[in-house]
Formats: structure tokens, C-alpha cells, sequence
């Protein structure tokens, strides 16, 4: 059996984040606890996720899906988490501003590679109540024993780093990346909104799904005015846009 050892002391360890697929809806219920997420943001999620069919989830193909309402959430929550991750490692830092995300993250990250695991919580002098009661409910809900020890450190501060800028379209459209940010810089180019009409006499008919997949994953927006339907860039369409003009 596996020991993972969760710690709010210093010094500061890391936060792992690499989820299977199947784990990534208990991470995002984790986000509605704390304060981050709501159920129909959550909802939304999981329906963009059901289409994908990857083995590993992270923060950046999250970011990549999300609607323009919450994909920031996903860049800031990049700050704190890592990618980085080995079998060898054992010992983790919780956020102790976000105890149930990070002890769901590092607890998911590792039981993709073990599946018995013994966790052992270890606590400053002064402990966080909201972290004792995140830990001993992320770990009865994966049913992973739990020991709790109090130690002399003192209590760790999150480290936030600022993430670096990730291309969207790259993670979300993948080898179409190159024709979604042309069929969004025509758009652009139009002033930010184009008639259907426009659009479609501008692209070939096999793009027509990748249309659809820039309206499900929030690039594009659809609004049907008097003049008939119109597309419009997002937020998060119009950073993609930019992207190389600005990044």
C-alpha cells in the first residue's frame, strides 16, 4: 500500500494535476464547493467533455473547452496546480484556500498509478478546520484510509505563479486549429459578426462542423436578429483571434 502524504506546512511541495477522464467530474464538484463553479457551469462541462475521448485530462485542455463564462477560471486555477508529476513522489501540498480541489487533484492524479493508497494528513501547529474536513471527505469518498498528524511547522501559503498563455484553438480544435482561427478571423474582419450567409460563402462545406464545434465550445456565438442569423466572436473567440497579433 501506497503512502501519500497531504501537507499544509512548509515547506512547499507542489500540487500535481493530471485526472483520468473518469475522475474529472469529482474535480469539478470540488469547484462547486468551493465557491468557484456552479451546478449549471458544471453541468455545461461535462456535456463538452462527453465528446472528447481522452485518457488524461488537465487544466489546459479545461481551459481549451470551457465557455467564455469560466475558462479564466480554469487559467488561474493553472497558477497553482502542475502538471508535473512522477510515481516516486509521496509527499504534496494542499491549497488551503482551495482544500477539496487540491486534495481531489492530488489524490485522483495518484490513484491513476496506485491503486492502494494510505493518506496521511500532516498538520501545523494551529490547524485549518476547513482543510481537516476537505481531506477526511475526499478521502472516505474515494475510500482511502486516513491518519491525521500534528506537527511543529507552520502553517504554507499557496504559491501562485502566473501560467503561461496557451493557445485555445490549439487545445480545443487540435489539427484544425490552423482553419478555426481563419473562419474566426473572417469574422474579426467583419467587424466581430458575419451573417450566416457571409460565412458559409467563405468556407467549404466540411468546415460547417467545425462551425458547430466553435459555437458548442464558446468561440463563436449565434444570435438570430431581423436581418436573419448572425455570427458573433466571444471573448474567448476574439483573445484566439489576436492571438497571433498580440501573443
Amino acid at each position: 500500500m501506497q503512502e501519500v502524504k497531504l501537507t499544509c506546512c512548509d515547506p512547499y511541495e507542489g500540487t500535481p494535476l493530471r485526472l483520468k477522464h473518469s475522475l474529472v467530474g469529482l474535480f469539478l464538484k470540488t469547484l462547486i464547493l468551493e465557491g468557484l463553479l456552479s451546478p449549471r457551469e458544471y453541468n455545461r462541462l461535462l456535456g463538452v467533455l462527453a465528446n472528447y475521448a481522452k485518457e488524461q485530462v488537465t487544466l489546459e485542455f479545461l481551459e481549451g473547452i470551457s465557455p467564455s463564462n469560466t475558462y479564466l477560471l480554469f487559467r488561474w486555477l493553472r497558477g497553482f496546480f502542475t502538471n508535473s508529476f512522477s510515481e516516486s513522489m509521496n509527499r504534496f501540498s494542499l491549497i488551503t484556500t482551495l482544500p477539496y480541489a487540491s486534495a481531489t487533484a492530488i489524490l485522483a492524479t495518484v490513484w491513476d498509478f496506485s491503486k492502494e493508497i494510505r493518506v496521511t494528513l500532516e498538520l501545523p501547529q494551529r490547524p485549518p478546520q476547513a482543510v481537516i474536513r476537505a481531506v477526511k471527505r475526499v478521502s472516505s469518498l474515494l475510500g482511502f484510509p486516513l491518519i491525521v498528524e500534528k506537527g511543529s511547522s507552520s502553517l504554507i501559503h499557496p504559491v501562485w505563479t502566473k501560467p503561461p498563455f496557451i493557445d485555445l484553438l490549439e487545445v480545443a480544435a487540435g489539427p484544425h486549429a490552423s482553419l478555426a482561427r481563419n473562419i474566426l478571423g473572417e469574422v474579426l474582419e467583419s467587424g466581430g459578426f458575419i451573417t450566416r450567409r457571409a460565412l458559409f460563402e467563405l468556407v467549404d462545406r466540411d468546415a460547417v462542423s467545425l462551425i458547430r464545434q466553435l459555437l458548442d465550445l464558446d468561440f463563436l456565438s449565434a444570435q438570430t436578429t431581423q436581418g436573419g442569423l448572425i455570427f458573433c466572436l466571444t471573448k474567448k473567440g476574439l483573445e484566439s483571434t489576436l492571438l497571433d497579433n498580440y501573443f
